[in-house]
C-alpha cells in the first residue's frame, strides 16, 4: 500500500489554493466594470482595468486620423506650438528663409538674415495676406529693419516689384511749396538760422553767419540725387503764389564737405506790379535772409559714420545678435527633446 508523505500532501493542497485564487481572479477581472482589484499569492494586492473599462475607454477617444496636424503638437507661444484660446494676444511671427515662404498663406513672417529679394536693408518683417476663395491673390506689407515701408501685390501667382511707401517724414517729405519728394537726408533752412533735420540728416548743424549766409555742417556736400536735380540740385526755394522764386541761391561746398549757402532777394521787373516782389531797401541780388515764415529745402549728403548710420548698425548688429542667439537656443531646445527622446527609447 502506498503511503502519502507529508510534504506531497502540502504541496497539493498549495496547488489547489493557488487554482482557487487563479479562478477567483479571472471572475474578478473579466466580470469587473471599472477598475479591478486582483490578490497575489502571498496576499498583496494589485489593480487593473477591467477589459470593459479599457474597451469604453478605447470607444471614447477620438480617431486620430481625424484630429489634423495640430493634434500631434503642445500647447505653448512658441513657434511650432498651439496657442490656447485666450493665452495672448501677442505671438512671434513665422521664421522664413526665402522671401517667397508661405506667399500662400495669410501670416506674419520674418526673416532672420539678410534675404535675396526683400527690399530696402534685404531683411525685416512681412505681412502677407492672400484672398481666402483664391491663394493666388493678395497683396504684402513689408518692414526693412530700417523701418522703411514697402507694399506688393500678388495676382496669379505673379509678383509686382516691392514699391516703397510715400511715409511723410520717413521716405518722402514736402518741399517748400508743399510737393512731395523724396526726403532723406534733407535740412530745412529758416531765415533767422534756426533750422531742422529728419531721421537721416541728424547731427547736421546751420549757422547764419550774416544776412543771408548760411553755413550747413556735418555733411559731405550735396546729395546727388536725380529726384532733386542731380549733383548741383539739391535744394528747393520758396516761391509766391504765382509760382516765382522769391530769392537767389548760391552755395559752395568746402573741403571738409560743409556747404555754404547765400540767398539773394530777387524781383520780377516783367511781371505785374503786385507780382515783382519788390521791397523797400533791397533791390534784385542784393544779399537777403531766407523769407519770413518759410524756409528753404537742401538734400545733403552724410558722412558714413553720422548719427543715422551709426544707429542703423548697431540696429542690424542687435538684430544679428539676437537672431544669432535665437538659433543657439532653438539648436539647444532641439538637442535636450532629441536626448529626451533617446533616453525614453533606452528604457523601453
Amino acid at each position: 500500500m502506498a503511503v502519502i508523505d507529508d510534504n506531497l500532501v502540502k504541496l497539493l493542497q498549495d496547488v489547489l489554493r493557488q487554482s482557487q485564487l487563479d479562478m477567483t481572479n479571472q471572475d474578478i477581472y473579466f466580470g469587473g466594470q471599472g477598475t479591478v482589484t486582483i490578490t497575489r499569492a502571498d496576499g498583496t494586492q494589485i489593480k487593473f482595468s477591467s477589459p470593459k473599462k479599457m474597451m469604453d475607454d478605447i470607444a471614447a477617444k477620438a480617431d486620430k486620423s481625424s484630429l489634423g496636424t495640430a493634434a500631434g503638437l503642445d500647447a505653448g507661444q512658441g513657434q511650432g506650438q498651439v496657442m490656447q484660446n485666450g493665452a495672448s494676444i501677442f505671438f512671434n511671427a513665422v521664421r522664413i528663409s526665402s522671401f517667397y515662404d508661405f506667399n500662400t498663406y495669410t501670416a506674419f513672417l520674418s526673416t532672420y538674415q539678410q534675404t535675396q529679394f526683400f527690399p530696402g536693408t534685404q531683411q525685416g518683417v512681412i505681412l502677407n495676406a492672400v484672398m481666402e476663395s483664391n491663394n493666388k491673390y493678395g497683396f504684402r506689407l513689408i518692414g526693412d529693419s530700417s523701418g522703411t515701408p514697402f507694399w506688393q501685390s500678388k495676382i496669379n501667382d505673379a509678383f509686382s516689384d516691392a514699391y516703397k511707401i510715400c511715409a511723410i517724414g520717413k521716405t518722402v517729405t514736402a518741399d517748400a511749396n508743399g510737393f512731395i519728394k523724396l526726403s532723406s537726408p534733407v535740412v530745412k533752412l529758416f531765415g533767422d538760422g534756426k533750422f531742422d533735420v529728419n531721421e537721416e540728416s541728424e547731427g547736421v548743424t546751420v549757422t547764419r553767419q550774416a544776412e543771408g549766409v548760411y553755413l550747413i555742417d556735418g555733411c559731405m556736400g550735396l546729395n546727388s540725387d536725380a529726384a532733386w536735380g542731380g549733383p548741383d540740385g539739391g535744394f528747393e526755394i520758396p516761391l509766391d503764389r504765382n509760382k516765382q522764386a522769391l530769392i537767389w541761391l548760391d552755395y559752395r561746398v568746402r573741403a571738409d564737405g560743409s556747404v555754404l549757402v547765400k540767398t539773394y532777394h530777387r524781383t520780377h521787373p516783367e511781371a505785374p506790379e503786385f507780382a515783382r516782389n519788390e521791397r523797400d531797401g533791397y533791390a534784385s541780388g542784393d544779399p537777403v535772409d531766407i523769407p519770413a515764415g518759410q524756409f528753404l529745402s537742401v538734400r545733403v549728403e552724410m558722412p558714413e559714420n553720422s548719427v543715422y548710420n551709426r544707429k542703423r548698425k548697431q540696429e542690424e548688429a542687435a538684430m544679428a545678435e539676437s537672431q544669432t542667439a535665437y538659433l543657439a537656443d532653438e539648436a539647444e531646445e532641439k538637442a535636450a527633446e532629441e536626448a529626451a527622446f533617446n533616453s525614453d527609447s533606452g528604457n523601453q
